[in-house]
């Protein structure tokens, strides 16, 4: 196993880390955006969502030919540690909790924006039923208006 590959690997995930930090913080602020009704906000995270989602896309794809090089082609990072040369095992192991920790932290934070969003959707579809007799009016149907989240 080439030590250097190792290290690029180890840089691999402390990137993946990062990115899964700026997603989080886009999360957040999307929270933020859906409770004060900010649409075009939200609409600012989306799109920074999607661009984190590439970057997570290509990140991934260079840790599987990284993963292959290094002969673990399919190792979870759960049992990464099995694979770990004795030299990098203290740096690996930080590197692999941190990688852990902070996709926890994002997937509690997705769910909590996630959450915020289909309440504030649920209850616009309960007020446009009230305002259309009970008929909900398909998007491209309904008149443009500006959302309020608070409503």
């Amino acid at each position: 196993m080439a030590n250097g590959t190792w290290n690029e690997y180890l840089l691999l995930l402390g990137k993946v880390t990062k990115a899964l930090e700026q997603l989080t913080e886009v999360e957040k602020t999307k929270t933020n955006a859906v409770t004060a009704g900010d649409l075009a906000a939200v609409e600012q995270c989306m799109k920074q969502e999607q661009v984190a989602s590439l970057n997570l896309r290509g990140l991934d794809q260079k840790r599987e030919k990284l993963l292959d090089q290094l002969g673990m082609k399919g190792v979870p990072l759960r049992n990464i540690m099995d694979h770990c040369p004795p030299e990098a095992w203290e740096e690996t192991e930080q590197i692999a909790d941190a990688l852990r920790r902070q996709y926890a932290v994002f997937q509690a934070a997705s769910e909590v924006s996630r959450n915020a969003l289909e309440i504030n959707l649920h209850n616009i579809e309960t007020i446009q039923k009230r305002v259309n007799g009970g008929e909900i009016i398909p998007p491209e149907d309904a008149p443009r208006k500006k959302a309020d989240f608070r409503a």
